[in-house]
């Protein structure tokens, strides 16, 4: 093949490498950062479906669907095991081509959850979406094994085993505690609750002039020497993230507007066993009572529920109901905790992440303020230039005359 032409061959390739494994990464990457929300989308498939599986067989199947595709989508984009590789994404292709056609036609749910949070976009796209990539995965599955990977045959299993390490330690932190990176509207730093629109109706109109902006509301407008910059809605509310809370009827979402610190026990599944955690509960309702605040719990049940969650839990404080999908939002996992401090959220915390000794006599100057968030952007940013830096060093090796001679023997 003439020079030129192979060159252009070669950038194909490549190209549809980038497209396909990227797109992989990316998925695989947002499911596993929270495999709470993988295992709820999941869920509702099955429920659409009719179909009782165990809540145990689903977390494996989140998982292990979530850290294969992160691993196919490396092992792509880098070229390494480039024949196993694409029959790899072949599969996954073959069942999502005509799974995705399904959704895009039936609709079971709003969004397929490709993407996790972090990406949502229509069924009908996702299915487009899907016809090319699987052109590509064709393409790949004929042309991948002629064009050479960034490393070199014996160093192409350490990219796996970095790789592995970090898709499964994020997904392991987002399942145990709370997702490394939040895309939902309840993040760390965020109000809560969110102002409604009969809250505070105002409207802010930004000018400009001589390089100074201003602000102003619709009864204060300025002369027509400033320029018009921008309109700002003082409510934030929207439909995302809209929030109630409801004692029976009785809507009750303004008793958490409190100038006390607040502790919320957020209950997304009351059926789940209470003993270990109730006995958690109580130590942190008696923790943050000491500070100068109180416990608030909210289920996600029925008023049948919310009585025997309240005998099975036996805990001393005041129990209100909220709509199961607020909930989830709120914070990951079947019963978790966010701490909310002058209205904004703190940190939040699935209750299981915390170990049953936590207020054991050793451990008396325990403090609400002093423990941290993993949603706050600094676990994400470490985990993910380890990552990095472990990529470039075994890319660096390729390098050295010791793996040079080893990959000649072995190709």
């Amino acid at each position: 093949m003439p020079e030129r032409k192979f060159l252009l061959f070669k950038t194909c390739v490549w190209l549809a490498r980038i497209v396909v494994g990227l797109t992989f990464v990316v998925s695989g990457w947002a499911k596993a950062v929270d495999p709470w929300g993988f295992i709820y989308k999941i869920e509702d498939y099955l429920t659409v479906w009719s179909i009782d599986v165990a809540r145990e067989i689903t977390l494996t199947g989140a998982i292990s669907l979530s850290v294969a595709e992160f691993i196919t989508g490396v092992l792509i984009v880098t070229g390494c095991w480039r024949r196993l590789s694409v029959m790899v994404a072949a599969g996954f292709m073959t069942v999502m081509l005509p799974l995705t056609a399904y959704i895009a036609i039936a609709d079971p749910v709003p969004d397929c959850g490709c993407f996790g949070d972090f990406i949502i976009i229509s069924n009908t796209a996702t299915f487009l979406k899907n016809i090319v990539l699987s052109a590509l995965v064709i393409y790949l599955l004929k042309y991948n094994t002629r064009v050479k990977g960034l490393y070199r045959h014996s160093l192409q299993w350490q990219t796996v085993a970095v790789s592995l390490v970090f898709v499964t330690t994020v997904s392991f932190i987002g399942y145990r505690y709370q997702p490394v990176v939040d895309f939902r509207p309840f993040k760390t730093g965020s109000v809560f609750p969110p102002a409604s629109a009969e809250d505070d109706p105002d409207v802010i109109f930004v000018y400009s002039k001589d390089g100074e902006e201003r602000e102003y509301n619709i009864d204060n407008l300025p002369d027509s020497t400033w320029t018009f910059v921008s309109r700002i809605d003082r409510t934030g509310a929207t439909d995302d993230n809209s929030f109630a809370v409801f004692d029976g009827y009785d809507d009750v979402t303004g008793l958490l507007v409190s100038d006390k610190p607040l502790l919320l026990l957020v209950v997304n599944d009351p059926g789940a066993g209470y003993l270990y955690r109730s006995r958690l509960a109580m130590q942190f309702a008696a923790l943050i009572e000491r500070e100068g605040g109180e416990m608030v719990a909210i289920l996600a049940a029925d008023a049948d529920g919310v009585e025997k969650w309240r005998n099975l839990a036996a805990i001393d404080t005041d129990i209100f109901t909220a709509d199961d999908t607020s909930l989830k939002m709120l914070a990951r996992g079947d019963t978790a905790l966010v701490y909310i401090v002058d209205g904004h959220i703190v940190w939040k915390r699935n209750i299981a992440s915390f170990s049953p000794d936590l207020f054991d006599s050793a451990n008396e100057n325990v403090s609400l303020n002093e423990m941290s968030a993993v949603d706050d952007g600094g676990v994400n940013l470490r985990l993910s230039l380890l990552w990095i830096i472990a990529m470039v060093l075994i890319y660096l090796f390729n390098f050295s005359r010791k793996t040079k001679n080893v990959t000649e023997r072995t190709e």
